[in-house]
């Protein structure tokens, strides 16, 4: 299992899961096309820490804050189950070391008098003390003791199995004073040991499988080191009710333990459960002995001389508890993450994960994306994410793109594993992918605008639409400019005509026209952008252009006062209206 104590007890962090990607929908992926930019660096953020099934360590911590007792706990985080006594008098084989070439042993004293231990090699037994050493190998089949006293005599003895036992501890030295074994960087202040060679286990041959042998109600738990101590006592309980009854689980479904590890029925890691011996059991600070507190909140869970509280399913049966440090705030169904589908490991409500007690309540982590593509086995990673979730918010599926825009998955566990997250729950992935620069698509080419209407670029008189008109042209440079005139009906200033104003119908100047090359020069000029201005009479003038740049068409507008009849009751009257009367064209074209 994964466990807690790697963030608060200063044990190796191993990382569990991972991956990457939003918690309501999965990012787009890059588009499928070759050459697409990689990263060279990918950052995962997420939350919690473990595989997710069964009790949350750090939810535990919560519940108990708020009041919860362990019986209510382990049922919360367990379907369906029960928290009662079972018979749990039944030895554990704990190995705590395998395939080793050697181990060193040696003793300490922790009463006056204590210190004195015992070797067993086969049949003949070698009493040691505090001052003396030994050095266990293996050949072939055969386990090779070297002892070196503490007068600096050495022995040697070889043999099938090497028995160590120790005063205070079990066997034949148990009623003498307290003294700790130590067995390579392992400290026992109870139960025996057993050495093995690897070999004669169906292990490499010149290997050592080392393991502890100890009463599972009386001795195992007390070296548990899966949470720290100074937890809050409902959570030290719910820890030892959960750590007895996944030992009682392993024990009861394969009594004679397995064979690969000596017989062993568990491991002292996180394969099965962090077993330290008297590093958690004498764990002091100061004057605190913290070692104490977890012997304490384990003796609270013991029903009788031989039996203890377990979790029970529905039938009465004692559960196979897993457990794992924190969520990210909700833990996930048995078959979510291995195999089998366990009727009690289902999703619940972990909020109490989120807390800010959880160092791992939240988390970020970068990696070279060159590892991350081997994870994948792609040559490099041009975006990556998770495109499948299951009811935790947990990745199940991450899907990398590499750069041909060929796309390979990972499920979520095989994901976290190869790259050593803490869990999988996800979070966010971002690559630091340098930026597509995509070329601002080419302008078309520049078009001349339309052609002005014949009266203003042909010369000569013409009826158009009706109307007379009559055009002059002129050209000089690149420019050709023309003035049209039409017939039309106006009014003059006449004193001697009723209402001061007499009708004429003649030719009238329009407009003129120009259609020139569009320079620089009409880009400054009035008559070439858009804009409005006085001229030296204080008349407005406007200019509209269609488009505002390049080759483009502009009508010139002068705003001024037009003379027209209205009539009125009992004749007519003239009024002085001011109009916009189009003044200029200027169709600017293509330079040749």
């Amino acid at each position: 299992m994964t466990r807690l104590v790697r963030g608060l007890a200063g044990l190796a962090a191993v990382g569990l899961a991972a991956s990457l990607a939003p918690a309501t929908a999965a990012p787009a992926m890059a588009a499928a096309r070759a050459d697409l930019p990689v990263a060279s660096t990918v950052t995962v953020t997420g939350a919690g820490f473990g595989h997710g099934v069964g009790m949350s360590q750090y939810g535990a911590y919560g519940q108990a804050q708020e009041g919860r007792k362990a019986e209510q706990i382990l049922p919360h985080y367990f379907s369906g189950t029960t928290v009662s006594a079972a018979p749990d008098a039944r030895p554990i084989r704990v190995n705590l070391a395998h395939g080793v070439s050697s181990l060193a042993l040696s003793s300490e004293a922790l009463e006056s008098g204590g210190g004195a231990w015992q070797l067993t090699v086969d049949a003949t037994s070698v009493i040691l003390g505090s001052g003396d050493r030994a050095t266990v190998t293996s050949s072939d089949a055969t386990v090779v003791v070297a002892v070196t006293r503490g007068d600096g005599t050495a022995e040697q003895y070889a043999g099938a199995r090497v028995g160590v036992e120790w005063s205070g501890g079990a066997g034949a030295l148990a009623g003498g004073p307290a003294t700790i074994v130590k067995v390579g960087s392992d400290q026992l202040r109870r139960g025996t040991v057993e050495i093995l060679p690897s070999a004669a286990y169906g292990g490499s041959k010149g290997r050592l499988e080392a393991v502890a042998v100890l009463s599972l109600h009386a001795e195992y738990l007390y070296g548990l080191a899966e949470v720290p101590s100074s937890w809050p006592t409902e959570a030290l309980r719910a820890q030892a009710i959960a750590a007895r009854s996944y030992a009682l689980g392993i024990v009861l479904a394969k009594p004679a333990g397995t064979r690969g590890c000596g017989n062993c029925n568990v491991y002292d890691t996180d394969a099965s459960q962090v077993y330290t011996g008297w590093k958690k059991e004498g764990e002091r600070s100061g004057s605190t002995v913290w070692g104490d507190r977890w012997r304490s909140a384990v003796d609270a869970t013991t029903a009788g001389a031989d039996s203890g509280l377990v979790v029970k399913d529905a039938s009465g049966n004692p559960i196979r508890t897993y457990y794992f440090s924190s969520s990210g705030g909700r833990t996930r169904n048995s078959e979510w993450v291995w195999t089998s589908a366990l009727s009690y490991a289902k999703s619940v409500d972990d909020r109490w994960s989120t807390g800010s007690y959880n160092p791992n309540r939240s988390w970020t982590v970068n990696f070279a994306a060159s590892k991350v593509a081997s994870a994948f086995g792609v040559s490099g990673i041009a975006a990556l994410a998770v495109t499948a979730k299951d009811g935790s918010d947990a990745a199940t599926t991450v899907t990398a793109t590499d750069a041909t825009g060929a796309t390979k998955q990972l499920d979520g566990e095989t994901f976290r594993t190869r790259l050593g997250l803490k869990s999988a729950w996800v979070r966010s992935i971002s690559l630091d992918v340098p930026a597509v620069v995509t070329p601002p698509p080419a302008a078309p080419p520049a078009v001349d605008p339309p052609s002005l209407s014949i009266v203003y670029r042909q010369a000569g008189e013409r009826v158009h639409n009706g109307r007379q008109w009559r055009t002059t042209c002129i050209d000089y440079g690149q420019t050709h400019r023309c003035t049209a005139y039409a017939v039309a009906t106006f009014y003059v200033r006449d004193k001697g005509a009723k209402g001061g104003y007499a009708r004429r119908v003649d030719f009238k100047p329009m407009a003129t026209a120009y259609d020139t090359p569009a320079t620089a020069a009409w880009g400054r000029s009035p008559y070439g952008k858009d804009g409005t201005w006085k001229d030296a009479k204080g008349l407005t003038w406007k200019t509209t252009c269609t488009p505002d740049a390049g080759p483009r068409q502009c009508t010139v507008s002068v705003n001024k006062k037009l003379i027209s009849r209205v009539k009125v009751k009992g004749g007519y009257r003239y009024v002085a209206k001011p109009t916009w009367v189009v003044q200029r064209y200027v169709r600017l074209t293509v330079p040749r």
